[in-house]
């Protein structure tokens, strides 16, 4: 594995630098002089601020949070255009969370949890020939493949259960508390971020391949498409991934996801994904969403959506976690800010254990400037 992981990031390696300089060179001039930097800088935040209400076995509270769904952050992007092909650029993102909806307990007596982190630190080549490379802190080829949803909604609802309040734990009877919800529930989306080499391939009739490798051992591949036919939007990606040997209690995953979009702003999603663990039950998860986006305000589209999830054997063997859902969706397009609001059901299933059913409603407001 070892031998192979150096081999690949090196051909990845050579390959950038080598359509970077074959491209940047600039017959009969010394390529050694320090040139006028045209770097166009720009910088783009949101803030995502909710009011979550969570209650399991008589138990309730309310939490002023940071939505986890689409969570508070700082973007510094900077680009260059080497030529007509190829652009050369770099990516600072940074999250800035206090009380994340993820992360929230039941009797956390007013401790907020409060995160500044990195999430994208990389440089990256884009060339419209060869492709798109990447290097540093930023997204695994897989993530986000199990996460597609063109229901305008995400903002408050997708596959990722545990965004919505992964933290609250599910009752036990006759007293304490459980597994959390995000100990129940996952979609299983790839590799998520890190430090890594990415390579994604020119776009093709809709198609792009992409493959990554981490400083862990772990590696994934993901295929990805997204068109239009007749004015219906068409969304999907695939993906596997073999685990950070270190880090994982994981051999290997798959997960994908759909979502279609008709021109009269029906939609669905669907979304599975599985996970190879030795000596036990394989998890699967399985997530459906339905949802309409239509005009009634002059502000900007209002979206709505019914969802559906399912995670089994992924705390314990045996376990079944399901969850249901409603949203809804305000633009305010003029201003960049969605008002939403969305209520779920959590319940989890386990054999001679009892455990109470989660209910957890959030409302809040994306500003994106």
């Amino acid at each position: 594995m070892k031998q192979w992981k150096r081999t690949w990031v090196s051909a990845v390696l050579c390959a950038s630098l080598g359509a970077a300089a074959a491209h940047a060179a600039e017959p009969g001039k010394d390529n050694g002089v320090q040139r006028e930097n045209k770097v166009d800088l720009k910088i783009s935040a949101q803030v995502n601020r909710a009011v979550l209400y969570g209650e399991s076995g008589g138990t309730d509270e309310t939490f002023f949070v940071d939505n986890d769904n689409s969570s508070t952050r700082l973007r510094v992007v900077g680009t260059g255009k080497v030529d007509k092909y190829l652009d050369v650029g770099a990516q600072i993102e940074v999250e800035i969370e206090s009380n994340s909806s993820g992360n929230i307990r039941f009797k956390q007596n007013g401790a907020a949890n409060r995160t500044f982190q990195e999430r994208k630190i990389e440089v990256f080549l884009k060339h419209e020939v060869f492709g798109n490379f990447w290097l540093g802190q930023g997204s695994m080829a897989s993530d986000g493949s199990s996460e597609v949803n063109l229901s305008g909604t995400t903002v408050v609802s997708s596959a990722n259960i545990a965004s919505f309040a992964g933290g609250l734990a599910f009752r036990m009877e006759p007293g304490g508390f459980g597994p959390r919800i995000g100990q129940a529930f996952n979609n299983f989306d790839g590799l998520g971020r890190d430090d890594r080499v990415r390579y994604d391939t020119p776009t093709f009739a809709g198609f792009q391949a992409s493959t990554s490798v981490d400083d862990d051992d772990g590696y994934d591949a993901a295929l990805r498409f997204a068109r239009s036919f007749d004015g219906i939007k068409v969304a999907a990606a695939a993906s596997h991934v073999r685990a950070r040997q270190k880090t994982q209690n994981f051999r290997a995953q798959n997960s994908g996801s759909f979502s279609v979009l008709f021109p009269s702003g029906l939609n669905a999603t669907l979304a599975y994904g599985r996970r190879r663990i030795a000596n036990r039950v394989d998890p699967e998860f399985w997530y459906a969403s339905l949802g309409w986006i239509f005009d009634v305000i002059d502000y900007g589209p209002t979206a709505v959506s019914i969802d559906y999830g399912r995670t089994d054997d992924l705390n314990a063997a045996g376990d079944e976690a399901t969850v249901y859902g409603a949203y809804i969706v305000q633009n305010i397009t003029r201003v960049g800010t969605e008002l939403y609001a969305g209520i779920r059901q959590h319940k989890l299933r386990r054999p001679m254990v009892s455990l109470d059913d989660v209910f957890a409603a959030m409302s809040g407001v994306r500003v994106k400037f």
